[in-house]
């Protein structure tokens, strides 16, 4: 798998994390910058739930259109191998962790996952749902970010914007499965 993978991180490469699968070939290609932390493993984890995926719809559909699901449905495969892994990441299961640090790797991931990511999914719905089917004809860019922001404090109350709230109105656009 020479060349598959670029995990590690280094000097003028760009940032992030994704995976992309390339039909001529049938390989698919993980980038990710690795520092040897944690979220490391969760990110080669994520990256790889993409990867299967994209390795078994390729070797089921033929038409290269019908290959990609939506966006949020490939979350669900990468979700789901962090999810699965889980239990396997202490040494005595064949990975790497102590006892101690793999159940610290299970409560990080259940909050992560569950906490504060499905409040957030609950955002980013809401706010497709109203973006591409409730605002108005003639909806502004000061509408959206309103938008935005009214939602994310619906369904994250917890999180203080206080003094920086001009952030959080078009935060929206950090989020790649809006568009």
């Amino acid at each position: 798998m020479q060349g598959d993978l670029d995990l590690e991180s280094r000097k003028g490469k760009g940032p992030g994390g994704y995976c992309d699968f390339h039909p001529q070939s049938g390989k698919a290609y993980i980038f990710m910058n690795a520092v040897g932390t944690h979220d490391d493993v969760q990110t080669l984890l994520h990256e790889g739930g993409h990867a299967f995926h994209a390795l078994e719809s390729a070797s089921r559909q033929r038409l290269y259109w019908n290959l990609h699901g939506p966006m949020e449905f490939c979350e669900v495969a990468s979700m789901g191998m962090e999810m699965l892994a889980q239990p396997y990441l202490e040494k005595n299961r064949g990975g790497f962790y102590t006892p101690e640090d793999a159940h610290r790797a299970r409560r990080d991931q259940l909050l992560d996952a569950v906490v504060k990511f499905l409040p957030y999914m609950a955002v980013v719905d809401a706010f497709q749902h109203w973006l591409y089917v409730d605002a108005p004809p003639q909806v502004t860019i000061d509408d959206i970010n309103a938008k935005w922001a009214q939602l994310f404090t619906q369904f994250l109350p917890h999180v203080n914007y206080d003094g920086i709230e001009d952030g959080l109105a078009f935060r929206w656009q950090r989020q790649s499965h809006i568009f």
